[in-house]
C-alpha cells in the first residue's frame, strides 16, 4: 500500500506519548509499505529529519510560521485573537494553506491508497482530497479533554475553557464525519465516536508497547521513589501533577517523611517548575534522553490524571519494565487492565496517598502488581500485533469495506 500520512510534527525527540505511539506504528508499517510523511516544517534540529527515514520513505516537509509556546507572548495574542473565530484555539493554530495545497498535489500526481490524518489537528486540510480514502487517526477525543479541563477548572478562565470545549466538540463531530473511517485507540473513545457518526466508520486498535527496550533492570529499588512521567507542557498532566502535589504528596509525606517524588517529563513551564521547587522531597528532572532510567530506579510510577483522553502510554511502559503503578481511573482509562490485577487505581487523595503508601511499605505486593502488569504487555500488546490490526483495516478503507472490529 502507498500511506499519505499527515502530522503537525517530526517524531523525533520521541518525548511523548502521540509520537512515540505513531513511530512505532510506522516502524512496523515501512517493513512493507511506502509511507508519504508530511508534516509543518519546524526549526528542529536537522538530526530528526534524517531520522525520518527511520519511519518514512519520503519525508514532505511544508513551510509555516510555528506555533509558540505557553511561554512566549505571541502565543497568548494568538489565544485573544481566536475569541473572534468559531474555530477552537488549538486547531486554528495549526490551520496552513500550503498544507492543504500540499495534499492536493501529491495525491495529484500519484495514486494513494489511504491518506491519514493523525491527530485531529491535519484534518481540516483533507476536505481537498476526492477520491481518496481518507483515515482518522484519534490518539484522544480531543473535545473530551476539554470539557474534562472545563468541568475541572474555577476561576475566571471557566468560561474561556466551556466556549473552547463546545467549540471542539462541533468542529470534531463535523471533521470526524468527513472521513471514511476513524480509529481510536480505546474501546471508550470508539463508543462516544460512534455517537457521532456511522459505528461501521469507528475502529479502537488498542496501544502498544516496546517490550525489548522497555524492559526490567533490577537495580535494588529501595521502596522510597516515587515517579510520575509525562509531557509536562500538556495541559491534563498540569493539572495532574499539580493535584499530586497539593493534595497528595502531603499526606505520603505525613508517614513517609524519606519518600522521594521525582517528576520527569518535557518542556516543563513556570508554573510545574515553582511546583516542585517549593514541594518537600519532590525533584524535577526536565527533557530527559532516556525514561527508562528513572523508571528502572522507581517504586511506584504513579498516574495522577483527572483530565484527559485516549490511552497513557506511560503506564504499559511501566508495566513493561516491571513497575507497580498508581492511577486514577481517568489515568488508566481504555487501557485492559485491572484493579489489584495489574495496578491500582484511586480517585481520591486520601485513596491514592494510601495506596501509594501501600506499595511503599509492602514490597510483596509492588512485586506481584509488578510482575502481572509486565506479562499483560509482553503477552497482548507489542507494536507487531499492534501494526498488524491497522495494516488490516487500512486495506479494507483503501477497498471501501465497512467493517466492524471490537
Amino acid at each position: 500500500m502507498k500511506l499519505l500520512w499527515v502530522k503537525t510534527n517530526l517524531l523525533h525527540p520521541l518525548d511523548s506519548g502521540g509520537t512515540i505511539r505513531t513511530y512505532n506504528m510506522l516502524r512496523c508499517l515501512r517493513e512493507q509499505h511506502e509511507i508519504t510523511y508530511v508534516t509543518l516544517k519546524s526549526n528542529g534540529a536537522e538530526e530528526y529529519r534524517r531520522q525520518a527515514s527511520e519511519y518514512a520513505s519520503t519525508l514532505i516537509e511544508v513551510p509555516w510560521h510555528g506555533a509558540p509556546p505557553r511561554s512566549n507572548w505571541r502565543f497568548y495574542a494568538q489565544a485573544l485573537a481566536n475569541l473572534r473565530s468559531d474555530m477552537p484555539f488549538a486547531l486554528a493554530r495549526y490551520q496552513v494553506p500550503a498544507l492543504k495545497d500540499t495534499l492536493r498535489t501529491i495525491t495529484d500526481r500519484s495514486k494513494v491508497d489511504v491518506a491519514v490524518s493523525d491527530f485531529l489537528f491535519p484534518a481540516p486540510h483533507f476536505e481537498s482530497l476526492a477520491g481518496v480514502p481518507k483515515l482518522l487517526f484519534q490518539h484522544n477525543v480531543e473535545s473530551l479533554i476539554w470539557q474534562r479541563t472545563w468541568e475541572r477548572s474555577r476561576g475566571p478562565m471557566r468560561p474561556y475553557w466551556k466556549r473552547q470545549a463546545q467549540r471542539m466538540e462541533h468542529w470534531e463531530r463535523c471533521l470526524a464525519r468527513q472521513f471514511d473511517h476513524v480509529v481510536t485507540v480505546s474501546a471508550e473513545d470508539a463508543d462516544l465516536m460512534r455517537t457521532w457518526i456511522d459505528s461501521r466508520r469507528v475502529t479502537a486498535i488498542p496501544t502498544g508497547v516496546d517490550t525489548e527496550y522497555f524492559r526490567p533492570k533490577h537495580l535494588g529499588v529501595d521502596g522510597k521513589n516515587v515517579l510520575f512521567v509525562g509531557s509536562l507542557d500538556w495541559i491534563p498532566n498540569i493539572d495532574g501533577v499539580r493535584w499530586l502535589v497539593n493534595h497528595v504528596w502531603p499526606l505520603i509525606q505525613q508517614r513517609r517523611p524519606d519518600a522521594r517524588l521525582h517528576v520527569v517529563g518535557r518542556r516543563p513551564g513556570r508554573e510545574v517548575k515553582r511546583l516542585i521547587a517549593r514541594t518537600a522531597g519532590a525533584r524535577l528532572w526536565p527533557d530527559v534522553l532516556d525514561v527508562r532510567e528513572h523508571l528502572w530506579q522507581a517504586s511506584v510510577v504513579v498516574v495522577p490524571l483527572r483530565i484527559g483522553g485516549g490511552t497513557r502510554l506511560k503506564i504499559f511502559e511501566a508495566l513493561g519494565c516491571q513497575k507497580a503503578v498508581v492511577s486514577t481511573t481517568v489515568g488508566a482509562e481504555g487501557l485492559p487492565v485491572l484493579h489489584g490485577e495489574h495496578l491500582l487505581l484511586a480517585d481520591e487523595a486520601t485513596d491514592f496517598a494510601d495506596s501509594v503508601l501501600q506499595l511503599l511499605e509492602k514490597p510483596a505486593d509492588r512485586e506481584r502488581l509488578a510482575m502481572r502488569g509486565r506479562q499483560l504487555v509482553v503477552e497482548h500488546h507489542s507494536w507487531e500485533q499492534v501494526a498488524a490490526k491497522f495494516t488490516t483495516l487500512c486495506q479494507d478503507v483503501a477497498a471501501g469495506n465497512d467493517r466492524l472490529y471490537a
